[in-house]
């Protein structure tokens, strides 16, 4: 852990999203700074409802396609939703509240099978599932 002296202010340099309710912070002087929960996603201290996932683009995904993005349609997505492949939060982008980009790593399609996918707002229970087909 660093400590920062007294009368310094760190310089970020970069920061990214760090899961479904952090924020991660590079400084200039090489320190990583972490932080999680209700400060960065205030809607954590909400009771919120669970979204609804209706249909994927691409519906079906090749097995050992690569890295692809899947987009969820469905309704009741909240900034913050977390995407889940298999029971594994997967990087998730709110893009509104009918529609979220998934994140799905080649390591996810290495054979052929059914991924089931689903989503949780901030505050809110797990979406019923939507299963999503690998050929």
């Amino acid at each position: 852990s660093a400590a920062i002296e007294m009368g310094s202010t760190p310089t970020p340099v970069d920061v990214v999203r760090w899961g479904q309710d952090g924020v991660a912070a590079l400084t200039a002087s090489g320190n990583i700074y972490l932080l999680r929960g209700g400060a960065v996603l205030p809607q954590l201290l909400q009771t919120n409802t669970p979204p609804v996932l209706n249909s994927s683009s691409p519906g079906s995904l090749g097995h050992g396609s690569g890295n692809t993005v899947l987009s969820i349609a469905g309704s009741n997505f909240l900034p913050g939703v977390a995407a889940s492949w298999n029971g594994n939060y997967r990087t998730t982008d709110f893009v509104s509240a009918t529609e979220i980009t998934v994140d799905i790593p080649a390591t996810d399609l290495t054979s052929s099978g059914t991924a089931s996918v689903t989503a949780t707002n901030p505050g809110s229970a797990s979406s019923a599932r939507i299963l999503i087909s690998i050929n």
